[in-house]
């Protein structure tokens, strides 16, 4: 018989009590601790952060303690947002506890905002507001730190949907806000602790048109990730805000763009590799520090693809770099620095130390081109500032890497805005420095880089261009660096004028040098042809006597020793030209310190110089010929001695038909009057040893007519007429022969002035002695200059003296050679030897003694006239008249005249008389004998009180010669 139940009382069942507990954690769960957090949460935040937060709802699920909340909000102190959500729901794993691990099945923020504040001490807002309400203790001296190791955890998945993120940056002046929105980021199986398996991520976000994106796997321990990560259109201004400091250039526009793969692992050190990367930049633009009014790089596109890089290998590679429309502008200012490296001047400090520690990095560079860009130069050290702009640069290079010694290929090409093209290929190593390159430039303008040339030269270059073609090899790896230069070149249609002087200096149509060796160490240049179509030449020679052409070089302090300063073991400067053509040239040439200015011009000058070099003892020749003036005919020849030698230079010089009457200026200063007609030649022998000129200077003036006077105060006083009219030969020809001697290296000697001089010279010593000009004829007839001046006649008769035809002939041949020479004739009388044949000639004629009778004849009347008129002793007088010596007839008849008429004196017009007579007996016999015109014959009065030589028997008739 069953034994029957008996049923529990209800609270003494165990369900009952299950049910209960059940409810009451359902009540206490799912009603109080909600409740209890609403409250909580806003009270934790004030008491710990000072935040004031509230919250619309949380709830929990009692079964799998999901947490749910909904529009939490917080304000900070400042009355600002702080921190928002949506709503926010979280759902943890309850069976990991099990495990020790606290592990969340999905953490996921809807709409999440945090506001965090970069503040100036380097902290945040967070930060700060954290220490400003929690007290921190100070650790106990001696008791050691105990850390606890970090809990486990364990998220299979963390989500922020469309959260926004407010960045202020408050460490700087201005604040500066960046909104990230919308934020998007997603974590799956995500662990701290080390578990096979590694997490995802995903992250988008955006700052206006400039976007994150960031996905791959993720584990923290170890730490590994791996994925790819690509910026977006960065606005510099982000760069700029958080990078500028570290930059050396100041950041004014850009976009970048970052794309890469990457591999990152974290076990003893970092290891990270990333490939198949791509940098983007566009509308960059950089300037230097202080100078952001201009950009000194804009750069319109640039696209790096295929970066890859190991820093565990330290290997970079990239793929290839593509660079377009940049413009870089250059500057260097007075004191030599260029604005792209102000910010590296004085940083020239380096960690040696690290340096040696750490390998070097192997890398490798693709093909990089750049495009459609330019190059503005700007240079301010020059006196004159240089404004160069290279445009449409393209610009090819390959085998970039860290291997030193392989090749580099390169190609580049741009126009120049002033005009002209370049180019330039070939190939390079940095160690040993080596560098192959094909050069061409073709029309480049020249006046561009005039300033350049002013700092050598005192040119203003104000037209020309400058073309070239060739190739250029350098070899670094030995020193002294050797290399070649082969190629030809030419400039055309040059035209240079002294700095600030419009005036023409030196223009050509074209200069042609082909071929050009030039070679480095042993330094040689050499050219095989050198063509010079064209050439003008101003020189002229200024006010104060210097040239024009001595300003175009400045010299330097030290220059002339500058040749001294090499040793005896250097290889000297090897300079060789083979051929140098001048076609249809020319030379202007003006004299300034004239007044009138003196000008002509040498023209139509060809000629070729051959073998000229540095090289003994090559000799170089030189042949030329073109015109002077309008008329003028010019031949140069000879040879020209190793340059940079005292070997000795021979020059012979022919000039002809050279119309004198464009001399004027210098007859006009140095002897007073123009010139009206004529022509020069001039044969000229130069020899030049070392600086030691020797010259022989024949000048032939033909049929020179001076013209009107001039007024000059350098002007000669002498009869410069008769200077020129004894100069002349019998066909009008002035022959002058002036040899000279001279130092080249004395900046005192100028060898056209002592020309001009010696010339002047010899003018005036002709019209101060003219009868000296007469030297060769009178040398033929045995006659002085002296002689040639008088004609000496017997005292007191008009009857020349014994052998005194001799004069009149050579007198005569003057006359007739120079119709343009004058003879004035000045009849003279010497009462001390005319007075006693005056006197005889009067007696005789009283006595009535024919004076053609024989002396003995004369003597005995008059010795007879004597013993009758004085009574006196014939024998006693002679005696007395031979008290001094021997007696001649002559003497005695002179003795017996004195003595008959001593009480007796000529009268001044029978001494009168007797001056005419001789001069007109002279102007006579010049006339009828020697058949010489009478206007070429003047009687000049005469001389009456002559007074006698010591040693004189004769009177002497002298001649004065004149010109017309």
């Amino acid at each position: 018989m069953a034994t029957p139940v008996t049923a529990k009382p209800w609270h003494k069942r165990l369900s009952v009590w299950l049910v209960i507990a059940v409810l009451f954690y359902a009540l206490l769960v799912g009603g109080v601790l909600p409740w209890w957090l609403e409250r909580e949460v806003p009270d934790r935040l004030q008491q710990h952060l000072g935040w004031t937060a509230t919250v619309d709802d949380i709830r929990i699920n009692p079964i799998n303690l999901s947490v749910g909340v909904t529009e939490l909000t917080a304000v900070d102190a400042s009355g600002e947002p702080v921190f928002a959500l949506q709503h926010l729901d979280l759902n943890p794993a309850l069976l990991a506890l099990f495990s020790g691990t606290v592990a969340f099945d999905h953490i996921i923020l809807d709409d999440p905002f945090v506001r965090v504040d970069l503040l100036d001490d380097a902290g945040n807002n967070f930060a700060r507001d954290w220490q400003a309400n929690n007290k921190v203790s100070a650790p106990v001296e001696g008791r050691p730190k105990q850390t606890a190791p970090p809990p486990e955890l364990y998220f299979g998945k963390i989500a922020l949907n469309g959260g926004e993120l407010l960045l202020r940056d408050m460490s700087q002046p201005e604040t500066t806000e960046f909104q990230i929105s919308p934020l998007q980021v997603e974590l799956t199986n995500l662990a701290t602790y080390e578990r096979d398996g590694t997490g995802e991520y995903i992250l988008s976000a955006a700052i206006n048109d400039q976007l994150i994106d960031w996905q791959g796997t993720l584990s923290l321990t170890p730490l590994l990730s791996r994925g790819r990560l690509s910026l977006t259109d960065i606005d510099y201004n982000i760069i700029r805000h958080f990078a500028g400091e570290y930059l050396p250039y100041e950041l004014q526009d850009g976009v970048v763009s970052i794309e890469t793969d990457y591999d990152m692992a974290m076990y003893d050190n970092l290891q990270l590799v990333t490939e198949n990367g791509t940098l983007y930049l566009r509308e960059l633009a950089l300037a230097v520090p202080g100078e952001s009014e201009s950009a000194a790089l804009e750069l319109a596109e640039i696209k790096i693809e295929q970066i890859g890089f190991s820093l565990y290998e330290r290997i970079l590679t990239v793929g290839s770099a593509n660079i377009s429309n940049t413009i870089v502008n250059l500057n260097r200012n007075g004191d030599g620095v260029i604005n792209l490296m102000k910010p590296f001047s004085g940083d020239d400090e380096t960690d040696s130390d690290s340096t040696a520690a750490s390998e070097p990095f192997q890398w490798t560079v693709g093909p990089v081109q750049l495009t459609e860009s330019a190059v503005r130069w700007r240079d301010e050290q020059t006196a004159r500032p240089v404004n160069l702009a290279a445009e449409n640069i393209n610009l090819s290079v390959t085998g970039l890497s860290d291997q030193l010694a392989e090749p580099i290929q390169y190609e580049l090409g741009f126009n120049l805005a002033s005009g002209g093209q370049v180019s330039v290929r070939g190939q390079a190593t940095r160690q040993p420095f080596t560098l192959q390159a094909s050069t061409r430039a073709e029309q480049v303008a020249l006046p561009a880089f005039g300033p350049y040339l002013q700092q050598t030269a005192a040119v203003n270059i104000r037209k020309g261009l400058l073309s070239f073609d060739g190739s250029l090899d350098l070899d670094g790896q030995n020193d002294p660096l050797t290399g070649t230069y082969s190629g030809q070149g030419r400039i055309d249609e040059l035209d240079a004028t002294l700095k600030d002087n419009d005036e023409p200096l030196l223009a050509w149509q074209t200069l042609i040098l082909e071929p050009v060796e030039y070679n480095l160490a042993p330094a040689r240049l050499e050219i095989g042809t050198v063509t010079l179509q064209q050439p003008k030449l101003g020189v002229v020679r200024l006010a104060d006597g210097s040239h024009n052409v001595e300003q175009i070089l400045a010299s330097g302090p030290g220059q002339s020793a500058a040749s001294d300063t090499g040793s005896e073991e250097e290889p000297r400067f090897i300079f060789r030209v083979g051929e140098f053509v001048m076609e249809s040239g020319e030379v202007a040439y003006s004299d300034r310190t004239l007044e009138p200015p003196f000008s002509t011009r040498l023209h139509a000058l060809d000629g070729a110089l051959t073998g000229l070099s540095t090289i003994t003892p090559q000799q170089a020749k030189i042949g030329a010929r073109g015109r002077i003036g309008d008329s003028g005919k010019v031949d140069v020849e000879g040879t020209i001695a190793t340059l940079g030698t005292n070997e000795t230079t021979n020059l012979h010089l022919v000039m002809t038909e050279l119309a004198l009457p464009a001399l004027s200026p210098y007859f006009g200063r140095y002897l007073g009057y123009r010139v009206d007609s004529g022509k020069l030649a001039l044969d000229l022998d130069y020899e030049i040893t070392g600086s030691k000129l020797e010259a022989q200077n024949e000048v032939i003036l033909e049929r020179l007519q001076l013209g009107a006077p001039v007024q000059s105060e350098e002007a000669t006083d002498a009869p410069v007429k008769l200077g020129l009219a004894m100069l002349r030969d019998g066909d009008g020809r002035i022959e002058i022969n002036l040899p000279i001697e001279g130092n080249l290296s004395n900046p005192d000697f100028q060898l056209g002035q002592v020309m001009m001089n010696t010339f002047v010279n010899m003018v005036v010593k002709a019209a101060i002695s003219p009868f000296s000009m007469l030297g060769s004829i009178g040398d033929m007839a045995g006659l002085s200059e002296s002689e040639l001046g008088n004609v000496e006649f017997n005292p007191g008769s008009n009857t020349m003296a014994d052998g005194e035809e001799k004069k009149l002939e050579v007198i005569a041949q003057a006359l007739a050679e120079r119709p343009e020479l004058l003879l004035n004739i000045r009849g003279a009388a010497v009462p001390e030897l005319d007075g006693p044949g005056l006197k005889r000639d009067n007696l005789l004629q009283e006595l009535g003694i024919d004076p053609s009778a024989s002396i003995s004849d004369r003597i005995s009347r008059l010795e007879a006239a004597y013993q009758q008129r004085n009574n006196g002793s014939v024998q006693q007088l002679r005696k007395q008249a031979a008290r001094n010596g021997g007696l001649s007839d002559n003497g005695w008849e002179l003795a017996l005249v004195d003595a008959l008429t001593k009480d007796q004196s000529p009268s001044s017009n029978a001494l009168q008389k007797l001056a005419y007579e001789r001069a007109n007996w002279l102007q006579r016999q010049l006339r009828e004998t020697y058949d010489i015109p009478s206007e070429q014959l003047y009687v000049l009065d005469p001389v009456l009180d002559a007074s006698a030589e010591a040693g004189t028997d004769n009177v002497k008739v002298p001649f004065q010669l004149d010109a017309r």
